[in-house]
């Protein structure tokens, strides 16, 4: 009864999330800092995702990033809604142990910032189809 089980699970499909990351791992920190927008950010943040520790440092740097967008002259009330996903976001995962879900806390709460961004940039939310594009990292980052 397992083999047919097992067989599906290789022949299913990588998840649509899973990209391969255009920098070294040492250079992801770096290269999240110099994003030239919250979603460029973003998209760098998931294609590098490691599902470890490094994972929350990088997510606050993509926060950070992101927060510029609209936390500066928020009305308070938006303030306290993004702080309670936010903490949500920590909530989910708080009776779980281990880095990767650490790592997922992050990717929620990064998920919960560009969402911030979005609306306040562009008034709506961001469109997941968009494919990322990489283009604004510099070559020697590459290598």
């Amino acid at each position: 009864m397992r083999f047919p089980l097992v067989a599906l699970a290789l022949l299913a499909p990588a998840p649509a999330a899973a990209l391969d990351c255009p920098i070294p791992s040492n250079a992801v920190e770096t290269q999240l800092e110099a994003a030239p927008s919250c979603r460029d950010a973003v998209d760098l943040f998931r294609a590098c995702l490691a599902g470890s520790g490094a994972d929350v440092s990088r997510g606050e740097v993509v926060r950070e990033r992101c927060e510029r967008d609209f936390l500066a002259g928020a009305p308070r009330e938006r303030k306290r809604a993004y702080d309670r996903e936010v903490a949500g976001c920590e909530r989910k995962y708080a009776h779980r142990s281990g880095t990767l879900y650490r790592s997922l806390a992050a990717d929620c709460a990064v998920g919960v910032a560009a969402r911030f961004s979005a609306q306040a940039v562009r008034g709506r939310t961001p469109t997941a189809n968009q494919a990322p594009n990489f283009d604004w990292i510099p070559k020697s980052a590459r290598e």
